[in-house]
């Protein structure tokens, strides 16, 4: 346990002698007025702010009613604009019915099947309308995902601004990579930019977080899973603003069809 020292020991200082000055004699008249009542200010003393003082509190408040707009704007900006737990089908996504084709509604939740040797189906929320058919120009999008079948590298993701003659983006998700993928016609898709990616499992469940944000000159584009993440800005001839959606592809050579499942699909504004 540690021990304190005792404070240091201060000799008393020598007292200053006091002048020989005769008392002054007191007025007689202050002797027999009542002491002032010192709990209430005097009179005519009023508390006053000097001119630095109320500038320094002008200044305070405008910094608060800043942060105040900065944090309602912010708000708004990042505000959800489209969310879908598939646990109806109300948001019009592309359904099948019971058939294991295409896209259908299955257990609370979204799945897509595609066919064997590079088959592709995807789907939209046609009957939203806060992003079909037309999504804002800066917006995010995040989906929970999990491969339910299929080969080892099997491709899945999130698309946006998806038009109704096939353009879109295309965020991608493989065993081992993370892409960013551009179609421009049902027959012509253009690899953006590919990362190697170890620690994503395609078989797992993921959570897919994407940004497509842009206008006419350009649009930012970026996909993460975990701590993994590919980005690319689109320069060249960059895709008009269209609606969100979801798909699922097999490769050219794959022997089976894939099945994955989606849900959580959440849509916002940035």
């Amino acid at each position: 346990m540690a021990v304190r020292e005792a404070p240091e020991q201060r000799e008393p200082a020598e007292r200053t002698p006091t002048p020989s000055v005769p008392p002054a004699t007191p007025a007689t008249p202050a002797a027999t007025q009542p002491p002032r009542d010192q709990t209430k200010p005097p009179g005519k003393q009023r508390l006053r702010l000097s001119t630095r003082q109320w500038i320094l509190a002008g200044v305070g408040i405008g910094v608060v009613l800043i942060l105040v707009i900065v944090a309602i704007v912010s708000r708004f900006q990042t505000s959800v604009i489209f969310e879908d737990d598939f646990s109806s089908q109300a948001n019009g996504w592309n359904d099948a019915g019971a058939e294991r084709t295409g896209a259908h509604y299955a257990n609370d939740a979204y799945r897509i099947y595609a066919e064997r040797n590079g088959g592709t189906q995807g789907g939209a929320p046609t009957s939203a309308s806060s992003v079909y058919p037309s999504a804002p120009a800066k917006l995010s999008i995040e989906v929970d995902a999990q491969k339910l079948a299929g080969e080892y590298d099997t491709w899945y993701g999130i698309s946006c601004r998806v038009s109704a003659d096939s353009p879109a983006y295309a965020f991608v998700v493989g065993d081992g990579h993370l892409e960013i993928g551009k179609r421009t016609s049902p027959t012509d898709y253009q690899v953006l930019k590919v990362v190697q990616a170890p620690a994503v499992d395609a078989d797992a469940k993921n959570h897919l977080s994407a940004n497509c944000n842009g206008d006419e000159g350009s649009v930012y584009l970026n996909l993460y899973v975990g701590d993994d993440f590919v980005e690319w800005t689109d320069t060249e001839n960059p895709l008009p603003i269209g609606t969100v959606g979801l798909w699922v592809s097999s490769l050219e050579d794959a022997q089976t069809a894939i099945e994955v499942e989606f849900d959580n699909f959440v849509v916002k504004r940035i």
